[in-house]
């Protein structure tokens, strides 16, 4: 598992320091965003959509699968977190739900792109 941080020097910001970070798992052909937050006061300035860019171009080694899990659309906190907008943002789909969430509610959503070496891939889709 690999964890990488965003502070004020690798991304510009307020000068607050720590902006994010990110929990991801590469094993080829799957790779999974374990984790990822930002900072309140990083959010909207590319902070997230960097640390996921980062984790693709150093540790995506061929075409695969990138997956994150999401709250299901039925959670209550699916769209107060912004979480699956802004996957869909980076070109994830919805994928299959699992049978039950993980923190007892609504099942959620598993996110998947078509991942390539240097980018965010194409053709990625919500299945």
């Amino acid at each position: 598992m690999t964890i990488r941080i965003a502070r004020e020097e690798d991304i510009p910001g307020d000068g607050s320091g720590l902006l994010g970070g990110l929990l991801f798992t590469a094993r080829h052909p799957a790779y999974h965003v374990r984790w990822l937050v930002v900072a309140e006061q990083a959010r909207g300035t590319g902070t997230g959509r960097a640390l996921v860019a980062d984790a693709m171009r150093r540790f995506v080694t061929g075409p695969g699968t990138v997956e994150v899990v999401t709250f299901g659309a039925g959670h209550p906190g699916a769209s107060a977190s912004g979480a699956r907008a802004f996957y869909e943002r980076l070109g994830f789909t919805p994928a299959e739900t699992p049978a039950s969430g993980l923190e007892g509610g609504p099942a959620r959503s598993t996110a998947r792109s078509s991942a390539e070496p240097q980018g965010m891939g194409e053709g990625a889709r919500w299945a």
